[in-house]
């Protein structure tokens, strides 16, 4: 979202983890705050082979959808040292 070039409110952001078939869902932001993070569905959901990241700007009714791969086991270590 930061590079994208769009102007957001960052209030109005909800973000959510969901396992691959969206059974199990995590709020992780909502309304641009750190929201309700379950560490065991976090689990549930990370061990998963995929999993979805759910974006809302609050800011209408398009969407887009974009797929990516894993991650870099350096870009992993480098970003774990941000968890508190």
């Amino acid at each position: 979202m930061g590079y994208s070039g769009i102007k957001i409110i960052p209030e109005k952001i909800n973000l959510f983890w969901l396992n691959h078939n969206e059974r199990l869902s995590l709020h992780l932001v909502k309304d641009g705050s750190p929201y309700n993070v379950d560490e065991q569905v976090a689990n549930e959901i990370l061990a998963d082979d995929e999993i979805i990241i759910r974006v809302g700007l609050g800011m209408g009714k398009a969407s887009a959808t974009m797929y990516t791969c894993d991650f870099s086991t350096e870009y992993v270590h480098i970003n774990a040292d941000y968890r508190s």
